[in-house]
């Protein structure tokens, strides 16, 4: 679940909490915080659910569950997207060059893509 354990750093950081702090308030170990930031573990739901009530967060939200239908023009189906996702895209529409390459030839973008990786 990497979503979960990325979204968990950046709301204990975003709340200025250690790992300590947070840990306490769920009443669990630091060492425990710092598993499920790393992914090592996932936090049993009581703990998932005391996540979401300190950060303010819906439970879908925290594991990743909070994608978006995207219609395509006036077709009946769409896709589903992360926020993530979607901001990926806008960070690449934000470069024309980037944006030209990826419309005019998906194909092509992704192997350079994979390239990089």
């Amino acid at each position: 679940m990497e979503i979960l354990s990325k979204r968990l750093v950046e709301l204990r950081n975003s709340k200025k909490y250690t790992q300590e702090k947070l840990g306490s308030l769920i009443n669990v170990n630091k060492s425990a915080i710092c598993r499920f930031e790393k992914g090592n573990r996932i936090p049993p739901l009581e703990d998932l659910i005391a996540l979401s009530e300190i950060f303010q967060v819906s439970l879908d939200y925290l594991v990743g569950n909070d994608s978006f239908v995207i219609a395509e023009d006036n077709e009946h189906y769409g896709i589903k997207m992360s926020k993530e996702e979607i901001r990926f895209i806008k960070l690449i529409r934000n470069n024309s060059r980037l944006y030209s390459d990826m419309i005019n030839n998906p194909d092509n973008f992704v192997d350079r893509m994979k390239l990089k990786l």
